[in-house]
């Protein structure tokens, strides 16, 4: 009887060793045997075959190279069986310009915006200029420039320049001006909206005034009394000149004035001598033709006229 049991034993552990050895055998096999997964590498999916036992080898074999930052789900270290799915990611090195200042950003990222909140690099989207848009793949070595945009109210005094105002005063000599009051500037505090785009003014509007000193208005007192001296007599024509009330006389001082009234509608006007001419028989004065047309019709060419000299 116990010879039985030991031969019962032994005939065991033969049967179990064969077991085992089998199935190491078909272990060997399974690794050796060609597998076909799928590898999603930037949203896009490749069906790829290859013997390799882990992700490390298997990607190695299909033609996929991996550098030292980059890494796979499952891990690059991980058993590969057939229809197992592999996702690469890759660690990608961008250079990003926030604002005009260059930074260097690391991270695994498959488009733009990804990238930045992995760099810690805050954006509002929708209102900050982000080039290349924020859905754009992410390629080693492209650059990203992010310019932020901020619009905020600002304020600033600004000086208000006063009027002048000029008054005719009978009082004064022709030719003559009086100071009656000194003008004086006022201040107003202007509130603005600027925009801001990478850190640079791009926009400025004004949103409202607030008045804090009214400016006084400056009022000069013009001399319109009249001392008349000589009176001539003859023909004025008018020529374009100045656009002022001036006039062109053959031998009056220069700077000197005249009134010079119509003989047919007694309309009159006081002019400047600051030219030469005319230099035509009976013609005594050349009147500028916005002086003209307030005694006369430029259609009139010449017209019969009394020329006073005014005294100063």
């Amino acid at each position: 009887m116990k010879r039985i049991f030991v031969v019962s034993i032994i005939g065991m552990s033969v049967f179990a060793y064969g077991i085992h050895f089998h199935a190491k055998d078909a272990l060997r096999e399974d690794t050796q045997a060609e597998k076909t997964l799928r590898v999603i590498e930037d949203g896009v999916t490749v069906v790829a075959r290859a013997t390799g036992n882990t992700v490390d080898d298997f990607l190695a074999q299909a033609g996929w190279s991996l550098d030292h930052g980059d890494r796979t789900i499952p891990p690059r270290t991980t058993r590969v069986t057939s229809g197992m799915v592999i996702e690469v990611i890759r660690e990608h090195a961008v250079t990003v310009d926030v604002d005009g200042t260059e930074r260097t950003c690391k991270g695994y990222a498959s488009d733009v915006g990804m990238l930045l909140r992995i760099c810690g690099i805050a954006y509002t989207a929708g209102i900050d200029d982000i080039t290349p848009p924020l859905r754009t793949p992410i390629i080693n070595g492209m650059t990203i420039s992010v310019a932020h945009v901020e619009t905020r109210e600002e304020e600033r005094n600004m000086s208000m320049p006063f009027k002048t105002i000029t008054r005719a005063d009978k009082s004064l000599p022709f030719g003559t001006t009086r100071t009656v009051q000194k003008g004086k500037k006022g201040r107003v505090r202007v509130i603005e909206r600027v925009t801001y785009k990478g850190g640079k003014e791009v926009q400025r509007k004004e949103v409202r005034r607030i008045v804090i000193e009214k400016p006084q208005d400056e009022i000069i007192a013009k001399g319109t009394k009249l001392k008349l001296g000589k009176k001539h007599t003859g023909q004025a024509s008018w020529y374009a000149y100045k656009g002022c009330d001036c006039a062109a006389n053959p031998w009056l001082p220069k700077g000197s004035y005249v009134k010079v009234t119509n003989k047919a509608n007694g309309k009159s006007v006081v002019v400047r001598i600051n030219d030469r001419g005319p230099f035509v028989p009976g013609r005594i004065i050349d009147l500028d033709k916005v002086a003209f047309k307030k005694i006369a019709s430029p259609g009139a060419g010449v017209i019969d006229v009394i020329m006073e000299e005014v005294k100063q």
